[in-house]
This record gives structure tokens, sequence and C-alpha cells, in this order.
């Protein structure tokens, strides 16, 4: 029997079994970047930006490709209520594209691939047809007060 593999015995058989241990990290970014964090990205490359991005449209178009997901766990509504926190899809062998909330209606949309060149190729083809660029105009400004007088509370709304 091979000694390297661990031993299971239950009652008198015994089980070589192999064992595999994973680590998960995040993806370091950030001014304070450790040895350890850096020894994590080595080769990597990483093109983001935080936008209005299509959530729904690149999730239908690369679902074939998830590999990572995490959700709101607030009840579903509908599919296209369900709220990502988190995405990652393996585009193609070391191309991976991840899509992170950011705030509300707002996204961080970053491609890490092992060449720069690749990176900043795919973003640009997701950018421009996932991205909805910003008006000033597009949403009003609601403002909502909450204040207590006399024990009370009352609202006052300002919308501009």
């Amino acid at each position: 029997m091979d000694q390297s593999l661990p031993i299971v015995s239950n009652s008198g058989n015994a089980l070589p079994i192999q064992i595999a241990v994973h680590g998960v990290t995040k993806w370091p970014e950030g001014p304070t970047l450790d040895p350890h964090e850096i020894h994590a990205v080595y080769g990597w490359h990483c093109v983001g930006q935080t936008g209005a991005w299509g959530i729904d449209a690149i999730y239908r178009h690369l679902a074939g490709n998830l590999v990572h997901s995490h959700w709101n766990g607030a009840p579903v509504i509908s599919d296209l209520s369900r709220k990502c926190l988190h995405l990652v899809f393996a585009a193609e062998q070391d191309l991976f594209i991840v899509v992170s909330e950011h705030t509300p209606g707002r996204s961080i949309l970053r491609v890490w691939a092992r060449s720069l060149e690749s990176a900043e190729t795919e973003f640009q083809k997701l950018r421009s047809a996932y991205y909805r660029e910003e008006r000033a105009d597009e949403e009003d400004s609601y403002f909502l007060v909450l204040t207590i007088r006399d024990g009370e509370p009352d609202t006052r709304c300002s919308c501009s």
C-alpha cells in the first residue's frame, strides 16, 4: 500500500484516501499589497471600471461560463430582481470577467488575464457592448428629510 496516502480505518477496514486542500483569497488591490498578496496575483493583469453596466445582459451572454456567484439573500420575486453581489465568469483559459456590486445601479467590471493586452482587448469588447454612459439628466434626485417636532415624526421631500 502507498504509505504517502493517509489511511482511514473503520473496524479494521483500511482505505487510502487523498486529501486536497484549496485556499481561497480575494483578488488583492489597493496601496498595501503585502508579499503574500503580490504572490497571489503575480503574472495576472486587470483592467476594470466602475459604472452603469448592463449586468442582466452580461449574465445572459456569459451564463454558460459562470464559475462563481454570490447573490443577495433577500426573497426573489423574479430572476431580474435577483441582485448579484459578485459574478465570476471564466471566458476562456486564463481570462476571467468579474462583476461586483459597487452601489445601487453601479457595478465594477474587471477583466483578469495573463497578459495586459488580453485584459484590455476583452475589457474594450465588454465596455462597447454593456456599458451605459451616464448622463447628468438621467435621474432626478430625491431627498427625504426626517424630523421630529413635539415628539412626532415628520418628513419633507425635496425633488429636483
